[in-house]
């Protein structure tokens, strides 16, 4: 916290993180003479020691331990006197402490924010406030980000979608054709689509969130991961659970080893069976027919351990449906 870093910059319509920004240092003190002659102010007492080891607490914090220290070493008073004709908004008068000793000290705004390194701004907005600009702009700023939130929403709902394949039963997502392989790809599809046809354009924060609550993805969900390794590794099975999990599948992958060679003697048949990822047909990457509905095309493989023999189905999504029936039809016992 407070060290340099690489930030993000906005570049036309998207944000690129090539920004250095500068480690965070410690301003100097208020010389004013209103801190030096009065007695009210503890500025003049602040040593470089008690100011440095100030801002290296104050910089090891979490954000929200900022945003907390901040509220609790700025007091708000009403303002109960206003000059007369005055056009001010003012409604309070602000008095600012830092912590020597563990008591707080009055100090003015300016050996603050030098103090801890911050900017006025940063204040204002942890102690919930806006400036007369953000005020007067916010209505229509709020008109703007929805303007481009229907944008986004309007071009990913138009996009041909997939229900998951392996997960029919357990989730309702829905994924995007494989040929878009990341989110980049995709805001960039959406940037160019938006800017061809003059419609305003949303940010990537925007995009993205828009991507979540239509419940959008752009990867199939992995096939060969388990309910119970997936739920160990997100730390909601005991390791006793797990470790009995891996016992009963290297004695699956034993008993298959067997049936292997029980196979290969002729006394049995052993056979293996898997449903292959969706495929879309046409499968083309012009963006041109993004839009197009394709046709969903499925892959049913059987593998006979004893002899080695593959045997590949194709069918589409016209011919039957995905009931278990459909898969033992295929099946030749001859």
């Amino acid at each position: 916290m407070g060290e340099e870093y690489i930030g993000f910059k906005k570049d036309g319509t998207k944000f690129v993180q090539n920004d250095p920004k500068p480690a965070r240092i410690m301003g100097l003190i208020c010389m004013s003479k209103r801190c030096f002659s009065g007695k009210a102010m503890y500025c003049p007492k602040l040593t470089e020691e008690v100011r440095s080891e100030i801002f290296k607490t104050y910089w090891k914090m979490s954000w929200h331990e900022k945003k907390m220290y901040i509220a609790s070493m700025v007091d708000k008073t009403p303002t109960t006197r206003k000059t007369k004709n005055s056009n001010s908004r003012r409604s309070d008068t602000k008095v600012y402490y830092l912590k020597v000793n563990d008591k707080k000290k009055r100090v003015c705004l300016k050996t603050f924010l030098e103090t801890l390194g911050i900017k006025e701004w940063t204040v204002r907005y942890w102690l919930g406030e806006k400036t007369t600009i953000d005020n007067e702009s916010e209505p229509s700023a709020v008109v703007a980000t929805e303007t481009k939130k229907e944008s986004a929403r309007k071009y990913l709902m138009a996009l041909p979608k997939l229900p998951s394949h392996y997960c029919r039963q357990s989730t309702s997502k829905l994924y995007l054709e494989p040929i878009i392989q990341t989110k980049s790809q995709l805001y960039r599809l959406y940037v160019d689509y938006s800017v061809s046809r003059n419609e305003p354009v949303a940010s990537r924060k925007v995009f993205e969130g828009v991507l979540f609550e239509e419940n959008i993805s752009l990867f199939q969900p992995k096939k060969d991961a388990c309910d119970q390794c997936c739920a160990h590794k997100a730390g909601n099975m005991s390791d006793e659970q797990y470790i009995k999990h891996i016992e009963l599948k290297d004695l699956a992958r034993i008993e298959k080893t067997l049936d292997k060679e029980a196979a290969r003697k002729g006394t049995i048949h052993a056979l293996t069976a898997d449903l292959q990822a969706v495929k879309l047909c046409p499968s083309l990457n012009a963006s041109a027919l993004y839009f197009k509905t394709k046709l969903a095309v499925h892959n049913f493989t059987i593998y006979n351990l004893g002899t080695n023999g593959v045997a590949c189905y194709w069918f589409d999504e016209t011919a039957c449906d995905l009931k278990a029936t459909t898969y033992a039809s295929f099946l030749d016992f001859n």
